[in-house]
């Protein structure tokens, strides 16, 4: 008995996004602040001369009588320690560790997108190369015979899975000559790129190739 069957109008898998993305480039060090002589020798002098209180206090033998007497040069010690420490310690517009907090939060901003590109491209693959162990399970369906001998892909087959390139371009930034990259940022950036510019997905070639 026959039984005739009529295919059914092709559907296409969803459009998949190839617009380039450039990456921006990571930030620069920035660069030492050299500071004058009188704001490096300001906190010695001070030490000197708090010291110097103290040891003319102790030889007068009146620190001995008063011992409330070293709490004035004793607070200008420390407060000499202290603010030679937040000097060290301050980094001018909010520090190396702000700019690196900014460029990797770009980067996951960035993340998601291709994240969602490479998604929409790996279902675009499975749906015009479909396993072949799912193959039987599509007989007397509406995508069984959906190629027709006009269709670009017809006779293209897949024969394995393997490492695709990503639909969308990653632009990698230019780097500066002369420039100095922060090492951090950089090596997320090339951690970045390696990761997300290639996917997993079916591989397919075409027989119909004509000598």
């Amino acid at each position: 008995m026959t039984q005739v069957f009529v295919p059914a109008a092709r559907r296409l898998p969803a459009a998949v996004a190839t617009a380039d993305i450039t990456v921006e480039a990571p930030p620069e060090l920035p660069s030492p602040r050299s500071t004058g002589l009188l704001p490096r020798l300001l906190p010695v002098v001070m030490s000197m001369a708090g010291i110097g209180v103290l040891a003319m206090m102790f030889a007068s033998g009146s620190g001995a009588r008063n011992p409330r007497l070293f709490a004035f040069p004793a607070m200008m010690l420390i407060s000499t320690v202290v603010t030679v420490l937040a000097g060290r310690a301050r980094v001018p517009g909010g520090g190396i560790d702000a700019v690196r907090v900014d460029y990797l939060e770009y980067l996951s901003r960035i993340r998601n997108t291709v994240t969602e590109t490479a998604a929409a491209q790996h279902e675009s693959l499975n749906w015009c190369h479909l396993d072949p162990d799912t193959l039987w399970t599509f007989i007397g369906g509406p995508r069984m015979w959906e190629r027709r001998g006009a269709d670009p892909d017809f006779c293209v087959v897949r024969v394995g899975v393997g490492i695709q390139p990503l639909a969308v371009h990653l632009v990698a930034p230019q780097t500066q000559s002369g420039g100095r990259s922060d090492p951090v940022t950089a090596a997320a950036l090339r951690r970045f790129l390696r990761a997300h510019s290639t996917i997993v997905a079916p591989i397919a070639i075409g027989l119909n190739v004509t000598a």
